[in-house]
């Protein structure tokens, strides 16, 4: 994984302000191969409970946001698992090949 546990540990803190302490976080795509140069850090977030409705992209802005200001600004991909999206392919393939951090 070519992620420093320096990130890892201000994404899961970050990440536990938004959505509280049962959210996990899952580091999938390119990030996960240790051979492989460059790429975004794409992440799935998966909550302990549905979030409010209208809620979801709010908090998911203030997210990146706050891990732009604390790990520099870099790209972010970010995905919110909910009921409406949990059978959608790249969901599936976060939660099959990602690792969790």
């Amino acid at each position: 994984m070519r992620l420093p546990q320096s990130d890892i540990d201000i994404i899961k803190k970050v990440a536990r302000e938004i959505w509280g302490d049962k959210v996990v976080v899952y580091l999938y795509g390119s990030r996960t191969a240790d051979y492989e140069k460059g790429g975004d850090i794409d992440l799935l977030i998966k909550l302990p409970e549905e979030p409010e409705p209208g809620k979801i992209m709010l908090k998911k802005s203030e997210f990146i946001a706050k891990l732009e200001i604390l790990l520099g600004e870099q790209k972010f991909d970010v995905i919110i698992e909910t009921r409406y999206n949990y059978h959608l392919p790249i969901i599936k393939k976060a939660l099959e090949k990602g690792v969790e951090l």
